[in-house]
């Protein structure tokens, strides 16, 4: 058995309603029933991961479309990068204007010639719309 397949197996006794889609290459690729249920859905092309397994995937260069595809349809997803043991919810798969935002006023703001109290409170708002980003 794959390190890949044992991976997506943990992940769905965790939560087996989300679909897990792997970075492999330069693809996004679901296995096992996740590809079935995607393939089913969207009439995406069913391939052997094993004589056992399939799969199925989109390249990361399209990723958005099928990210969008995935959001408009109510699919619960998570993007999986197993060579970092990262998971990315679908709202960080692009960065958001939220998150431009948040990194305009830094980039924006001359940290040479504030005073520590400004410093402080800089650092507070940068806190503060952090955590609003991610609730």
């Amino acid at each position: 058995m794959s390190k890949l397949y044992s991976l997506y197996e943990n992940l769905k006794r965790e939560n087996n309603n989300t679909i897990y889609l792997f970075k492999n290459g330069i693809f996004y690729t679901a296995l096992a029933n996740d590809a079935i249920f995607l393939s089913n859905t969207f009439n995406f092309k069913l391939t052997k991961l094993n004589d056992s397994i399939v799969k199925c995937g989109f390249p990361i260069s399209g990723g958005e479309k099928y990210i969008n595809m995935l959001k408009n349809n109510n699919i619960d997803f998570r993007l999986i990068d197993p060579s970092s043991n990262t998971i990315f919810l679908p709202k960080e798969f692009k960065v958001s204007n939220e998150i431009k935002s948040l990194l305009n006023l830094i980039l924006n703001t001359d940290i040479d010639h504030l005073s520590v109290m400004e410093a402080y409170e800089f650092i507070n708002k940068l806190k503060l719309e952090a955590e609003h980003i991610c609730k």
